[in-house]
């Protein structure tokens, strides 16, 4: 039953607003949004000005694909993470098991494996991106999101061979005070009451030299699932004698950024900010199949599946401008801790069934424990510039990263009691401890030459080296007693970038480009001989390997960005060939451990196509369609894939369209409507063929939001339904930690039901 909150809100929808909603697919794209400002009678684009190369330009003269998403259109529209961003960008998906829990793919390069993501991932000059799944992060107070589609290799680095997002927030202005507001208040069907706040003020502190801005946030939304117990006697069934947990997914996030912009003269400015959120979550943000469905969204656990999730930022920029130069430095320091416990009665149940048959006779409650610590420093400085016809930018990088893992599946005193002390000798089913430190060192350069006023050519070079040390240790009896082991992984090389581009007219632009892309190999803990040692010698492997190298991809694009009709109609396009080499593979053992190596060639191919219409003084359509095809070009024994199976996760077809209708209404108030929707087409979730849940099938996602504002947006009301028909959809198969998957069960990831609410803005 839909609860009161949730019942009044709908009744302010009228069903020819529902139907206009679903109804208007033709409408404006997101990842282009901007204001329309009137010029000698004609409507024209204002430009968006993105720093992808990091170098501001706008977004229509920058010769690769790139879109920017703006902040009025974020907080208006109710984006408020990345997988919203994902939905509404073409070549950009996402598979999540829940908040900071989120793998980003670009253009079909998608990896479960590797200690690197394949997604850049930035909050203004602080990269995040060495850690596997991206922090949730606020969008509140953002100046915009830029998404740089295909490989960046040369300018960011490693782990952003598919692409990368940036966060760029708003920066402290020592002109202006400033001050704004936001509520949220909304009801999810199946769940509870969510509310969010946010709010930003920024204080001049000594006019044109010094400024502080800060911005808090804090968000609560209610679970959608329920908890019921496992049936001790078939641990794929519920046990109906226990009361279930209702609404378990719920979690909250709150935190704060805080700027302090400093420019002692008019050529120098100095930022240092800081960042912080902690983020707890009360379940895990998936149902049981079985027992549970789409239609029954249940889990069967015996114990809870909770989380804590901290990160701090440190960041120190410092821009100078030397003549027609500026060199910038950036500092950061990056803390990530993350804890939590996790159910694995079943995993057990089944593991426990295959080394040691007949000794947990009943489904017995047992659980993960484990705590990430993850540190990050890191230094870039760079100088940019232009000499002459030559535009360019040049730079070094260094990073350290280090990272502490602490994993236990504890044999209890109950367990013992239970089943009679069946594994003498042990004190623990597992426990494991996993210390890393890398280092990457890196020198970087890339410069356009302006052949003439319409031509120019681009190249770029960055040489890296990365060495990365670790020690772990192991015991339990899934270990087959204690082991210690260490080693040190290696690997050099350099990326490259080749570009081309053609002003065709003052609003036509020509480019193409080929670009290298890497990620950084590692080291591995090798998995135990004792259990492990047959299934090591079918793959032909006489010991556990140690490491893996680095993979790598080259990447070859065309494309176009092109305006007309007096700059009112925006459509951009383009087209890639990437092949993917020593691709970091996970090679699942049946003894129950995994290893990373370098297996097997991919191949990704597809299209992209962003429009943008401003059809009236009020009214903005457009549509972003996106194809891609992403496939293995080999089988390798030991991983599960095979040659022509689509690479995971990845959707062949994502389309996305939204409008933005705002109209006077009189006495200095606009009325608006605006909505999105977007489909996303099936994606195969595991390789193996017998698997039910082989695939995930494809989805559609209509938002919609009407509301009132003044004419000078101090302030904006705001009724709004996300994923208006309900839509079920799995967005991720949430697999447990220890990467085991039984072949009877799956925990599927859903998204959230539809949820109705109100929102509030203000501007002081």
């Amino acid at each position: 039953m839909k609860s009161s909150f949730e019942s009044v809100l709908l009744g302010h929808v009228s069903r020819a607003t529902l139907l206009l909603a679903i109804a208007a697919l033709p409408v404006q794209v997101l990842a282009q949004t901007a204001d329309i400002t009137e010029g000698d009678g004609a409507g024209y684009r204002d430009e968006i000005i993105v720093t992808a190369t990091k170098r501001s330009a706008s977004i229509q003269d920058v010769p690769l694909s790139v879109a920017a998403i703006e902040g009025a259109a974020i907080e208006n529209q109710g984006i408020d993470n990345v997988a919203d961003i994902a939905r509404l960008t073409p070549g950009v998906a996402v598979s999540t098991t829940g908040p900071g829990r989120t793998q980003i793919i670009v253009r079909g390069i998608s990896s479960t494996t590797g200690s690197q993501a394949t997604t850049g991932f930035y909050l203004d000059e602080v990269p995040v991106s060495a850690v596997a799944t991206n922090i949730e992060g606020s969008t509140f107070d953002l100046n915009r999101v830029e998404v740089l589609r295909g490989p960046q290799g040369t300018l960011y680095g490693s782990a952003s061979m598919g692409g990368a997002i940036k966060y760029v927030s708003n920066q402290p202005d020592t002109d202006e005070l400033e001050a704004r507001g936001d509520l949220t208040l909304s009801s999810t069907k199946s769940g509870g009451t969510n509310y969010a706040a946010n709010a930003v003020v920024n204080l001049p502190l000594i006019k044109d030299v010094a400024a502080l801005r800060v911005v808090g946030f804090y968000k609560f939304e209610d679970g959608y699932i329920d908890r019921y117990a496992v049936d001790p006697n078939n641990y794929l069934a519920i046990d109906p004698t226990v009361a279930p947990k209702k609404n378990v997914n719920s979690y909250d996030i709150w935190g704060f950024r805080a700027a302090l912009a400093i420019t002692p003269t008019d050529t120098l400015r100095i930022t240092p900010s800081v960042y912080y959120q902690n983020q707890k979550v009360d379940g895990a943000f998936a149902f049981d199949d079985p027992p549970g469905s789409y239609d029954n969204m249940v889990q069967a656990r015996m114990i809870p599946d909770r989380s804590q999730d901290e990160v701090q930022i440190y960041n120190l920029t410092a821009a100078q401008e030397i003549g027609d130069l500026e060199l910038t430095s950036s500092s950061s320091y990056f803390i990530r801790d993350f804890k939590d416990t996790e159910d694995t009665t079943r995993v057990i149940h089944y593991l426990l069934g295959l080394i040691a048959p007949g000794v947990q006779t009943t489904a017995f409650p047992h659980g993960e424990t484990q705590f990430i610590r993850t540190t990050i420093f890191t230094q870039e400085v760079r100088l940019s510039g232009e000499i002459g016809p030559i535009e360019f930018v040049v730079g070094g990088y260094y990073q350290e990263n280090k990272r502490k893992r602490r994993n236990e599946l504890p044999l209890t005193a109950a367990f013992n009691d239970a089943f009679g002390t069946p594994f003498t000798g042990f004190d623990t089913l597992f426990r494991g401890r996993r210390n890393t430190a890398a280092e990457e060192v890196a020198a970087f350069g890339q410069a356009t030459w302006n052949i003439s006023d319409r031509l120019r050519v681009t190249g770029g070079l960055r040489w890296f080296e990365v060495k990365e040390d670790f020690n772990s240790a192991s015991d339990g009896v899934f270990n087959g007693g204690p082991t210690q082991s260490a080693g040190t992984s290696k690997s050099s090389g350099v990326t490259p970038k080749f570009g081309v581009d053609f002003d065709v007219t003052d609003n036509v632009l020509l480019y193409a480009s080929a670009s290298k892309g890497f990620r950084a190999g590692g080291a591995l803990a090798p998995v135990p001989i004792a259990v492990c040692a047959p299934y090591l010698t079918e793959l032909g492997l006489s010991g556990a390997p140690t490491k893996y190298d680095p993979d790598s991809l080259w990447s070859y694009e065309i494309g176009a960005k092109t305006q007309f009709a007096d700059r009112r109609v925006t459509m951009n396009a383009s087209a890639y060939h990437i092949d993917w080499s020593r691709i970091q593979q996970q090679v699942s053992l049946q003894c129950g451990f995994n290893f990373t190596g370098n297996f097997g060639k991919a191949v990704s191919r597809g299209l992209e196509l962003e429009t943008n219409w401003r059809a009236s003084d009020s009214l903005t359509l457009g549509l972003n369609l996106g194809y891609n095809d992403a496939k293995l070009k080999d089988t390798v024994a030991g991983t599960t894939g095979q040659a022509g199976d689509r690479l995971l996760d990845v959707p062949k077809f994502t389309a996305s369209a939204s409008f933005n209708y705002d109209q006077p209404i009189g006495n200095g108030l606009n009325a608006f409507l605006l909505g999105n929707a977007s489909h996303t087409s099936s994606v195969l979730a595991e390789y193996n063929d017998a698997s039910p849940w082989r695939t995930r099938k494809s989805y559609q996602i209509v938002d919609l939001r009407l509301g009132v504002h003044d004419e000078d947006e101090r302030w904006r009301v705001s009724l709004f339904v996300d994923n208006l028909l309900n839509t079920h959809a799995t967005v991720g198969n949430a697999f447990s930690s220890t990467a085991i998957t039984t072949p009877t069960t799956r925990s599927l990831a859903v998204n959230r039901p539809r949820t109705v609410g109100v929102n509030l803005k203000t501007a002081f």
